[in-house]
């Protein structure tokens, strides 16, 4: 399937299973050899990748809502003995959910030791090679117009192999 055959603002990437597969693996390739016991997310965007990861990795989740709802009494569930986590989240424009998620995590795990966040929607090679080589997962930037082309094309090279569905 192309680009067009979806709708969304910006979680195209996480819509489109075959997207989303190469963005979990790149997640976790960024995210190895950190010691970490938990992933922490908050929003859509975050639990439609944060969960997968955590799979994947054999790791803890801890969930931040971004408001109180009929779905639950608590602003934050999951894992309770966190030790050490990391933040998944779609892109970082503002420091805002980073910082919530580290303030509610504190409330909620105080012993949890927070680690880094990883803007996996604009996780590429470059960044992937960035944290492999520096240990870091924030702060870096992505070229996205050259990795959206760059997967549109991979798209296009898949769905020529498969033919039209």
């Amino acid at each position: 399937m192309r680009r067009r055959d979806y709708h969304s603002d910006y979680l195209y990437k996480f819509l489109n299973p075959s997207r989303l597969s190469f963005y979990i693996a790149l997640a976790v390739q960024a995210l190895e050899g950190w010691e970490f016991d938990t992933i922490a997310f908050r929003g859509m965007s975050g639990a439609l990748i944060a969960p997968s990861v955590a799979i994947a990795m054999k790791k803890q989740l801890i969930m931040v809502r971004k408001t109180m709802s009929c779905h639950s009494d608590s602003l934050v569930e999951g894992y309770k003995e966190a030790k050490r986590y990391v933040i998944l989240d779609d892109f970082t424009s503002s420091h805002t959910t980073r910082d919530t998620i580290i303030k509610e995590v504190s409330n909620f795990a105080p012993q949890a030791i927070y680690l880094g966040l990883l803007p996996v929607h604009h996780i590429d090679q470059q960044v992937l090679a960035y944290c492999l080589k520096h240990h870091e997962l924030y702060p870096f930037e992505a070229d996205l117009g050259q990795m959206d082309a760059i997967l549109d094309a991979m798209e296009a090279e898949q769905y020529d192999k498969e033919g039209a569905c």
